[in-house]
């Protein structure tokens, strides 16, 4: 994707695994998820490419960063809340990791916004902002409507 990062989180992505031009399939959790009713859409299937299968528990000098990964199938059984908050924010959002422990979302719409999404809901931004973000531990915006969850 040729995206370049701070050299703080560059050398946290580095640790996990990750390098400019990395490429990972995304076609086992592309079938996963459409196996559920949900589909991966480009913006989602992009970003995977290059950061999926990354897991990051680390902590820094004056830094708690909560483990996340950015493997989309740990969220597979919780795909109803996911679904329910992407037709409530009117967007189609797409798993792209999880937040653990306790279990949260990290999902992704179409336009490469980012979200987290639990019993609540928030917004990181475009997604090389949103990986800063992660790896800084800085939090999300909160979106303080909840749609109605279903009998």
């Amino acid at each position: 994707m040729g995206t370049t990062f701070p050299d703080d989180v560059e050398s946290v992505l580095l640790a996990a695994g990750w390098h400019a031009g990395r490429e990972v399939d995304t076609s086992p959790w592309r079938s996963q998820l459409a196996a559920e009713g949900v589909k991966m859409h480009e913006a989602a299937d992009r970003f995977l490419a290059e950061f999926g299968n990354l897991t990051f528990d680390y902590r820094g000098v004056g830094l708690e960063v909560a483990p996340f990964n950015f493997d989309p199938a740990r969220g597979i059984a919780d795909l109803p809340r996911l679904v329910e908050w992407g037709e409530h924010l009117g967007v189609d959002l797409c798993p792209i990791g999880m937040i653990e422990p306790p279990v949260h979302h990290l999902a992704m719409d179409a336009d490469g916004d980012c979200y987290f999404i639990s019993s609540w809901a928030g917004r990181y931004g475009p997604w090389p902002e949103a990986v800063v973000k992660w790896i800084r531990g800085i939090n999300y915006v909160e979106i303080p409507e909840e749609p109605e969850w279903g009998p």
